[in-house]
């Protein structure tokens, strides 16, 4: 029993493992296509839809973070610190520093500059480009959020799996032994119940003379098999024969 359930619990692990790597082989492919997808589709129509296309180009998810990221940085530096007064020029600047390190460009430094001047005067315009940002992220995280409740109720099914399993082989289990229980049962009675009657004829005078002997023989026969079954149930093949001798 204790093998098995080792057994079983090594299966179990491994199962899990190979769910796990196959259920990330699958994601991950997904995940290439998805950000395929929204880099080639998505986000430039996203930027067409709010009219920044002939400002910026942006080539996939990293550069509409960075151009986010960064006018979010202007925004907050300008309202905490308005003694600073950072020009948009020197944004629009540092934006398209960034943006060519990463490959992006500029297509219109002066608009540019006078979009980056709006948006931190109405910081409200830049909910645009924030919910664009976080469609993005929600679109790119999702092949991970799907894989991993498919995950999750994969291995809650396999659990469910082995432990019927194990409720199964715990039955078995039980019924085998008492099977086994009521053949012994069986077994010790039939010889107990001819040594009663034995005895019992023995005692009360009722043995023919002379079939004494075969009488006693008898009793002893019985009770050294009794004896046999009972070493065989403790794990000991002796005999009341072979102790005697």
């Amino acid at each position: 029993m204790g093998k098995s359930q080792k057994s079983n619990e090594k299966q179990l692990k491994g199962l899990i493992l190979s769910k796990f790597f196959f259920v990330l082989v699958i994601v991950s492919m997904v995940e290439l296509i998805v950000v395929a997808l929204t880099n080639t589709y998505l986000i430039p129509n996203l930027v067409k839809i709010m009219k920044y296309d002939s400002v910026i180009q942006v080539n996939g998810a990293e550069g509409l973070f960075i151009i986010v990221f960064v006018l979010l940085m202007t925004l907050v530096a300008n309202k905490i610190f308005p003694t600073l007064k950072i020009s948009p020029v020197d944004v629009n600047n540092f934006l398209e520093g960034i943006l060519v390190r990463h490959g992006f460009y500029g297509t219109d430094a002066a608009e540019a500059t006078e979009t980056i001047r709006i948006i931190t005067e109405h910081p409200t315009i830049l909910l645009s480009l924030i919910g664009s940002f976080l469609l993005v992220v929600l679109i790119l995280i999702t092949p991970y959020v799907i894989g991993g409740i498919a995950y999750a109720i994969s291995i809650a099914k396999s659990i469910r799996m082995f432990e019927r399993e194990k409720e199964i082989e715990r039955r078995k289990e039980e019924e085998r032994r008492y099977l086994m229980i009521s053949n012994i049962v069986h077994d010790l009675k039939t010889p107990m119940t001819t040594v009663y009657g034995y005895a019992k004829a023995l005692n009360d005078g009722v043995v023919p003379k002379g079939k004494e002997a075969e009488y006693h023989e008898a009793i002893m026969n019985k009770t050294n098999r009794q004896e046999q079954m009972m070493r065989k149930m403790s794990g000991d093949d002796g005999s009341v024969v072979q102790q005697a001798s």
